[in-house]
């Protein structure tokens, strides 16, 4: 498998775990900096992908008509602490804490395609992380790839249903 994917840029596939083990993440910087922090880029996106279904989760427009997924999953936290520690040991970065939901920026497209009470699994992407300057706090930069769902029906046949944006 390692054959066929090192054909694609930029893609690591991991399943998301409690044991995720995570090899060397390369941080690029980008050539733009802001007054308000450092932007790298990681040299491999890193996709975590659940295992079990989502079920507490929702979607919002905020302010500036920012549109966020909302959601909690231990499964997507474990394997996000994991990443940050990785890059905290090698790279010498300091995170915010985590907390108990994880917030996603997501498209309108997005947004509108999300279910409303039902279980999903997705996939989301790591592919950078911004250090602000104020307080040298470093944040990942994620986003959503995909999600789907399984419908269950009157007869009890489960149909799957996946949107990939």
């Amino acid at each position: 498998m390692n054959l066929l994917l090192s054909g694609l840029q930029f893609l690591i596939v991991k399943k998301v775990t409690d044991d995720t083990l995570l090899a060397k993440l390369n941080l690029n910087k980008m050539k733009t900096q802001t007054k308000c922090g450092t932007e790298f880029t990681l040299s491999e996106k890193v996709s975590l992908s659940t295992t079990q279904f989502v079920d507490d989760y929702h979607g919002h427009v905020g302010e500036g008509n920012k549109m966020t997924l909302c959601l909690a999953s231990t499964e997507l936290q474990n394997a996000i602490k994991n990443v940050k520690s990785t890059l905290a040991t090698q790279k010498g970065l300091t995170f915010k804490p985590e907390k108990k939901r994880i917030y996603l920026t997501v498209t309108e497209e997005q947004l509108h395609a999300l279910p409303v009470g039902q279980k999903i699994q997705l996939t989301l992407s790591i592919y950078g992380v911004f250090t602000q300057s104020q307080d040298n706090l470093s944040y990942l930069q994620m986003k959503l790839d995909s999600f789907k769902t399984v419908i269950s029906t009157q007869d009890n046949d489960d149909h799957e249903s996946a949107v990939v944006v």
